[in-house]
């Protein structure tokens, strides 16, 4: 879902080859953060079930960084400040968000670690939605030469489609969780 918005976004740029790059750079690292997720005991106290799929947003926008650096900087911009733009503002509150998310999953379950770490993912992804508002409305500042209102220049910004796509995705599952409460009792039948 994550990779698959920035395909979408780059898409919609005109930007075809770094659509089908991020997408396989993206599928890859999905795989193997889910095999890497999915090898690990999901009860084990170290958390391992969550911390493999937040390395592997952590090392998607790292990997993506140096790339959008080189090839869509803008005018007047170093590809040093450009690549720690996003290193900063990406990777690095990805590994921020990630480490905040398994601190207060840990913190507030005592119930046990399978629901540490799943409570882990979705504060992780909240916290992402969070970001994803945040540069939404900076990308709308920044580009204010290009016209248009601020909601508009928002709601066109890739961090705010992503933002809202990721919403859809939490609320949609959190719905999921909520209507299967309790089927379990149904099942011992």
């Amino acid at each position: 879902m994550y990779f698959a918005g920035d395909f979408r976004s780059y898409l919609e740029r005109k930007r075809p080859v770094s659509a089908v790059l991020t997408l396989l750079l993206g599928v890859l690292i999905a795989v193997a953060a889910s095999v890497a997720a999915g090898a690990t005991d999901i009860a084990h106290p170290s958390m391992l079930a969550a911390w493999f799929p937040i390395s592997g947003f952590v090392l998607y926008e790292a990997l993506k960084a140096p790339w959008s650096a080189t090839f869509f900087r803008r005018t007047g911009d170093t590809w040093l400040g450009t690549c720690s733009f996003y290193l900063v503002n990406y990777a690095l509150t990805n590994l921020v968000a990630g480490g905040a998310a398994i601190g207060a999953s840990a913190l507030l379950l005592a119930r046990g670690p399978q629901q540490a770490n799943m409570v882990a993912i979705v504060l992780f992804l909240i916290l992402l939605v969070l970001r994803n508002v945040w540069m939404g409305h900076r990308y709308a500042k920044l580009i204010e030469v290009n016209g248009g209102t601020w909601r508009s220049r928002y709601l066109r910004s890739a961090p705010a489609r992503l933002a809202r796509l990721h919403t859809v995705v939490i609320v949609g599952a959190l719905l999921f969780i909520v209507c299967n409460a309790g089927l379990d009792r149904w099942t011992e039948f």
